[in-house]
């Protein structure tokens, strides 16, 4: 009988005793964690751990992490905290006059049930947190599998059918991250099951967080991220070892690889060696803030919808109540880290709610975003772990980046400042090519104002110049470009308006008189007016496969895109002055 049939027998008093249907979130601890090392620090004086053996729960002491024995096959650990009342309650109470509406201190309530797993990969003991209530928050991230609730969601998803069965459409949750411009994690649900390309979901630029859909042996639903959440009838811890057992051989499954190999271009790197190495190097960068390295408050460690969202960040040392750090820089981790060891990746963060209680935990690690290399190898920081880039992947990526158009326009050298002050050297060097209109938008109804170039050419070509830098800041010059393409191609006024923009800006008469005239191709479909997306920097002796790899991912799609709402798109690399 498989659980929605024993759901729908017990409702109706035909099924077995005891038996009760909840919801379940699952880990899987990476290979040689020790299972009662799994807590953040903030967390760790709140539990109290329990062995089950034979079918009576035994307490371990605080002292007893070692008293995990080799048969022991599942724990209990509780969870319980003192918590007053939400602001929102004090707001209504002390607004309204309403005396005694606020809930009187309460309790914090978890449980992680961990099962002792064997490993079909390699015969080691593995565990699986089951986690109940505010559980997931106290985990460490950086003693998670990360692909683990992906990859069995999947193949649950898929079953053994593969590509067919996905063509069909079996998905109805998709997340996926973005590194773009502005980094984020992206959710579309669908209201019935849906295909993988019914999603907008880049599979060469965005890294897949997550799926959900029905499972193809109709036992339910299933969602996967770093967790895996489904719904199952239960009757005691051993019915918990059961699921672990069948998610361990589920995770170690291959099915997926039909319709979702592209997401082993990404593969988690699990050799300490390597770890140790990547660990060096991304600290070294960190310390001198390099480029390749990015810092953000890790996407995932309090629920959108929860009410004790994340407002405040707390570096080592810093109290609660002082708390007024509402960002998370590179640069402020710089500092923080300048005259430490690589120890200080594993440096814990902690963050507040606008109560400022502290309500999630990360270390320094976990809220970084890097692009390494070792060798010839090409790696991925982000979320704590490192993800080797597929070579094949690499060489697919940079041969399209070979490929790109370079300018034919004449740019002048860059002289190292910043972009506006290059804008206005390309005009003086040529006053009778261009305008610059960096700093002017183009303002539609119902639409953010956006800036339709940096300078414009008289032969009505767009230029868009960005200083070499961060992927983050490369990435917000091929939006930029993208938005203003979509939109000039979209809206009749849009092309209205850059033509009166370039015509005040022109300095001579002629020269804006050609502008407009040039500026006529906006009317047609496709407009087929030059696109230049301008890179400043020192490109002695290197090239566009040199800039980060999530940068060319970007610059790919952002060259696409531009294409298709009829564009010509081109690269101009701007060398420093010699």
């Amino acid at each position: 009988m498989n659980s929605r049939l024993a759901h729908d027998a017990a409702a109706s008093g035909d099924g077995d005793a005891g038996r009760r249907r909840l919801s379940l979130t699952a880990f899987l601890l990476r290979p040689r964690t020790p299972p009662l090392a799994i807590l953040g620090r903030t967390f760790s004086s709140l539990a109290a751990t329990f062995a089950w053996r034979n079918g009576v729960l035994v307490a371990l002491g605080p002292e007893a992490a070692d008293g995990i024995r080799d048969d022991d096959t599942i724990v209990l650990v509780t969870l319980s905290k003192d918590v007053g009342a939400p602001g929102w309650q004090h707001f209504i109470e002390d607004s309204f006059g309403l005396a005694g509406f606020s809930t009187p201190v309460g309790r914090s309530m978890g449980a992680m049930v961990l099962c002792a797993v064997t490993d079909p990969a390699d015969g080691t003991r593995r565990w699986v947190v089951w986690t109940f209530g505010s559980g997931s928050r106290a985990l460490r991230k950086g003693v998670i599998d990360p692909r683990f609730g992906l990859l069995v969601a999947l193949n649950r998803i898929v079953g053994d059918v593969g590509e067919e069965e996905l063509t069909t459409g079996r998905l109805r949750q998709f997340h996926y991250q973005q590194f773009g411009a502005y980094r984020q994690r992206t959710s579309h649900r669908a209201a019935r099951d849906t295909p993988l390309q019914g999603f907008r979901f880049d599979q060469h630029t965005d890294l897949l967080a997550g799926a959900g859909g029905p499972r193809a042996d109709e036992d339910g639903y299933v969602y996967g991220s770093r967790q895996i959440r489904i719904r199952e009838d239960l009757r005691g811890p051993e019915d918990l070892l059961r699921l672990a057992e069948e998610a361990i051989d589920d995770y170690r499954r291959g099915a997926y690889e039909s319709a979702f190999s592209f997401i082993d271009d990404y593969v988690l790197v699990d050799d300490d060696v390597t770890i140790a190495k990547l660990r060096t190097e991304l600290f070294a960068d960190v310390v001198v803030g390099n480029d390749n390295v990015d810092a953000f408050v890790p996407d995932d460690l309090v629920d959108v919808e929860d009410e004790r969202a994340i407002h405040y960040v707390l570096f080592p040392r810093e109290q609660a109540w002082n708390a007024s750090r509402i960002n998370l820089t590179l640069g402020g981790i710089s500092l923080m880290v300048r005259d430490a060891d690589e120890s200080a990746l594993d440096w814990t963060l902690r963050f507040c709610d606008a109560d400022k209680t502290v309500v999630a935990e990360a270390t320094i690690l976990e809220c970084l975003s890097g692009d390494i290399t070792l060798g010839d190898d090409r790696y991925l920081a982000s979320d704590g772990s490192f993800f080797l880039v597929r070579k094949e992947f690499i060489e697919l990526v940079d041969d399209e980046i070979s490929q790109l158009e370079r300018t034919t326009l004449e740019l002048p050298c860059y002289q190292g400042r910043t972009e506006r002050e290059w804008n206005e050297s390309v005009v003086r060097a040529k006053p009778d090519d261009f305008v610059l209109v960096d700093g002017t938008f183009v303002r539609l109804p119902g639409e953010t104002p956006f800036e339709p170039a940096d300078l414009i050419h008289v032969s009505g070509t767009l230029v868009h110049a960005k200083r070499k830098g961060r992927s983050s800041a490369l990435s917000y010059l091929f939006t930029q470009a993208r938005q203003s393409c979509q939109l000039l191609s979209q809206a009749s006024e849009a092309c209205v308006q850059l033509r009166e923009i370039a015509a005040d800006a022109a300095g001579s008469s002629d020269l804006r008189d050609r502008l407009v005239e040039a500026l006529k191709a906006l009317d047609a479909r496709p407009a087929d007016l030059g696109i230049v997306l301008a890179i400043l920097g020192d490109w002695r002796d290197r090239d566009l496969v040199n800039v980060p790899f999530l940068a060319k991912l970007e610059l790919i799609e952002g060259v696409r895109d531009i294409a298709l709402y009829g564009f010509k798109p081109a690269v101009a690399l701007v060398d420093l002055c010699r």
